[in-house]
């Protein structure tokens, strides 16, 4: 009961906090930010009853998944490659990176090209994939 109201009386002092932190951003962003906030803050306390780790690992996942359409795994991916990363299919492939940029992108939150060659011309017998995060994960990484 006391971690009830420990919780709740967190939950009312940091809002404002957020709030004001996150003005200059969108309401999505604002909505995200909270709510995991209040997923980190509530798997710690979850009313006395102790988890275990898998457990509050797999909650916030299904909260990730729930809130923001991906995984925490993919969530990761998406802070790594904030800036663009591009890459030979074939180590993308290898490495399972591809699936990671498909998922972000069938999720609106990266743009995925492939092509043959590098920009400048050279190297036209490896085909390359570059990420490039839009607007909707450059939002999410900034509120990081």
């Amino acid at each position: 009961m006391m971690e009830c109201l420990s919780l709740i009386k967190l939950k009312c002092r940091l809002r404002p906090a957020l709030n004001k932190l996150l003005c200059s951003r969108g309401e999505e962003v604002k909505n995200i930010s909270f709510a995991v906030l209040m997923v980190l803050l509530t798997t710690n306390m979850a009313f006395g009853v102790e988890e275990s780790i898998e457990e509050k690992i797999t909650k916030l996942n299904s909260e990730s998944i729930r809130s923001l359409g991906i995984s925490l795994k993919e969530l990761g991916y998406l802070s790594q490659i904030s800036k663009g990363k591009s890459m030979p299919l074939w180590a993308a492939e290898r490495t399972g990176e591809i699936r990671l940029m498909r998922s972000l992108e069938k999720a609106g939150y990266v743009q995925v090209v492939v092509k043959q060659g590098l920009p400048d011309g050279t190297r036209k017998d490896v085909t390359f994939v570059k990420v490039t995060s839009l607007t909707k994960g450059k939002l999410v990484c900034d509120s990081i």
